[in-house]
């Protein structure tokens, strides 16, 4: 290669790093816009445990996920404006850009994925079969009970998938078998029987093609995947 081509581009790589605080751009600038608190940032949530919950009063709903999108919108300077829906309506909403972001415990493998736009997963989440100090594991899982949180419905289906009968129960009282995520077993006093019923790769969703803003909370929220499992178990306390 000659001289004068190693200059040209040198010359145009320059002009790309000079120029990559504009890239990648939102299709709507919404990241332009709540940094700052330009407008308010729009989050659906609908509630599942324990990643979002529902709470009393005019201050919006509580949990995991909850606490991570204040967080960044603190460190970006946004305003959150929080719109309660089902999934279904969330996703419809933010198909047309009258919401910016949604939490609700949503996984990479949901199948509205490709409809709308989503972080990359924050956390694997690890749903497993925990058993009580001194509990038996059995060798089949065929009809023996295991019991799940009653405030997480949806790990009823994940207990079914081995044979296994679901018993929702009071949060925190899975002893002797329950099905929880492997982050959380030895809040919930339970070991690990090393049965797995799936694994989870969280996200929160986001409007369409809105680029910089998934940028942004993939670099707030990728470094941080072990304080997040953290987190998680202490919510297991509460």
């Amino acid at each position: 290669m000659s001289r004068g081509s190693i200059g040209i581009l040198a010359v145009v790589g320059l002009g790309l790093l000079q120029g990559c605080d504009d890239f990648p751009r939102d299709s709507k600038r919404t990241l332009e816009e709540v940094r700052g608190g330009g407008r308010p940032l729009r989050v659906g949530w609908t509630q599942a445990e324990p990643w979002v919950r529902a709470q009393p009063g005019p201050g919006g709903p509580e949990g995991l996920e909850v606490e991570l999108v204040r967080r960044w919108a603190a460190l970006v300077g946004a305003r959150v404006e929080w719109v309660p829906g089902s999934e279904a309506q969330l996703v419809q909403a933010l198909q047309r850009h009258a919401l910016d972001l949604a939490v609700g415990g949503f996984s990479d493998s949901a199948p509205w994925g490709s409809r709308i736009g989503q972080t990359q997963p924050y956390l694997k989440a690890e749903l497993a079969i925990g058993a009580a100090p001194g509990a038996a594991v059995p060798e089949s899982w065929d009809g023996v009970e295991v019991r799940h949180d009653r405030r997480r419905p949806d790990l009823a289906g994940a207990i079914r998938a081995i044979g296994a009968v679901p018993v929702p129960v009071e949060p925190g009282q899975l002893a002797p078998l329950g099905a929880a995520y492997v982050q959380e077993m030895e809040a919930l006093g339970l070991r690990a029987t090393g049965k797995r019923l799936m694994t989870e790769r969280r996200v929160i969703a986001t409007a369409p093609a809105e680029n910089a803003l998934v940028l942004a909370l993939d670099r707030f929220l990728l470094p941080r995947e072990g304080e997040i499992g953290t987190r998680l178990a202490e919510e297991a306390r509460r």
